[in-house]
């Protein structure tokens, strides 16, 4: 299935992925006490507003198998083991200090990675201008777990975000889902670390109107449910 979302440029693929579950939510016919996500928590490790050429920033998600459940209107419906279920997290990076990069995660241009065999995780080449982190998580004593690193090797000013969902074909097996629906998960990130507001204002800053007006145009949809995180990075 392929949903087409608009935006005052034009959105790619990579954000499409990102923001399907809104589109999802926005389509269907609503059913009572169907199940559409569930929270998973995010840290970006160290947290700081600014990064020198060549520091590690580390992404870490991590959270125990029963988790949950909202329906589409965000009431919670109880909980349920996600044991069973296969996570799709993806890591995007976006420039945005320059123009002409809405909706362009370029992690290869401006970040090296650091691959980690521990991980399924890697990156991913869509195009010669456009590339992301995607994978899958750890899953181990009941509790999934991903380990991101990243370099940054070009300075400016950045907006990161993680998200998971757990695909469109609704063949996912948990408690309590309904025919046809999945569950996707709407990441949290640095919630519990001295309520850092994850530098969004940095957006502002943007001479793109992508960042500076559309994104900020819904803050829930664009970048709190999607593990936004916004910081810079210089020599």
């Amino acid at each position: 299935m392929q949903f087409k979302i608009s935006s005052p440029r034009g959105l790619n693929i990579i954000m499409v992925q990102f923001i399907f579950i809104l589109s999802i939510i926005s389509s269907c016919i609503k059913q009572d006490n169907c199940p559409r996500y569930v929270r998973i928590p995010a840290n970006i490790l160290p947290v700081q507003l600014e990064y020198h050429l060549g520091d590690t920033i580390t992404i870490v998600s991590k959270f125990f198998k029963d988790v949950i459940l909202f329906d589409s209107e965000e009431k919670k419906l109880g909980i349920a083991s996600m044991s069973g279920v296969e996570w799709k997290p993806v890591t995007v990076i976006f420039r945005i200090d320059t123009l002409g990069q809405g909706g362009m995660s370029t992690i290869n241009k401006y970040f090296y990675f650091l691959d980690n065999t521990n991980y399924d995780y890697h990156m991913h080449l869509v195009t010669a201008d456009v590339s992301i982190l995607e994978g899958e998580y750890n899953y181990e004593k009941d509790t999934f777990s991903l380990l991101v690193k990243i370099i940054p090797k070009a300075i400016g000013t950045y907006f990161l975000r993680q998200g998971s969902n757990t695909g469109q074909d609704g063949n996912q097996i948990f408690h309590g889902k309904c025919n046809g629906n999945n569950v996707d998960a709407w990441v949290d990130m640095n919630k519990f670390q001295n309520n850092n507001d994850n530098n969004i204002e940095l957006l502002t800053e943007s001479p793109d109107t992508f960042f500076n007006s559309w994104v900020l145009s819904n803050r829930a949809t664009n970048i709190d449910h999607f593990g936004g995180f916004c910081f810079r990075v210089i020599p």
